[in-house]
């Protein structure tokens, strides 16, 4: 989701996204493609976050001054990919080969594939960001690549929205540890929901009738407040 948010400057899904609410986390490599493939407005708003991260964040303090400092004062200004590539040396530290500007993009691109692979988030991860955000049409469309109203993925954001992001990412364990009866999948929205798209989402339910034990799955499902 981030990833996209970069590409297209999406610069309010980016500060909701590194919002506590949601507690996604600047790394360097997010740094990295912000610097590569953001606007001005996106650099200004990673670059902020990671200064509010001073300590957790293996930066130099002084680098992410200088970074700031050396950006276009307005948002249409001159970003080519060789100052991109000087933006990054400066935050970094690394020095600048003297490669042709195509040898230097593909470097900088397959070494910005590499290490933000690991930031990519896993499809249930997506999904819990989009449900705290309150963005199901945008994951519908991403995610699920369905288009129109769906009344089942909107109760269920609006269900799950309740939780906090820690709980809600935890939540994939709870539901894949219990035993679920087949009348829950088609009449309990989130366990419904689950079940459906359980293959975009990359979850499992375990469903078997015989073994199903009501009472304690009754417990939890109030417990939650469902």
């Amino acid at each position: 989701m981030i990833d996209i948010s970069i590409k297209h400057g999406y610069g309010q899904v980016i500060e909701s996204i590194l919002s506590p609410d949601v507690g996604h986390a600047v790394s360097g490599p997010l740094l990295r493609k912000a610097l590569l493939e953001g606007d001005i407005k996106v650099m200004k708003i990673i670059l902020g976050a990671a200064k509010g991260s001073e300590g957790t964040l293996e930066v130099d303090p002084t680098k992410l001054d200088a970074v700031m400092n050396a950006l276009p004062k307005e948002r249409g200004g001159d970003l080519t990919k060789e100052k991109r590539c000087q933006l990054v040396a400066t935050l970094f530290g690394e020095v600048l080969n003297e490669s042709s500007p195509q040898e230097n993009q593909d470097s900088h691109a397959a070494l910005l594939e590499l290490q933000t692979a690991s930031a990519n988030p896993t499809p249930f991860v997506a999904f819990a960001q989009h449900v705290k955000m309150q963005m199901p049409e945008e994951y519908q469309s991403n995610w699920l690549n369905k288009t129109g109203e769906d009344k089942l993925l909107i109760d269920t954001f609006d269900q799950l929205r309740r939780k906090n992001y820690q709980d809600l990412l935890q939540f994939k364990d709870e539901i894949e540890k219990r035993i679920w009866c087949s009348f829950l999948t088609e009449h309990d929205n989130i366990i419904k929901y689950f079940y459906t798209y359980r293959n975009s989402i990359d979850i499992s339910l375990n469903v078997n009738d015989n073994e199903w034990d009501g009472s304690e799955d009754f417990r939890w499902a109030c417990g939650d407040g469902q």
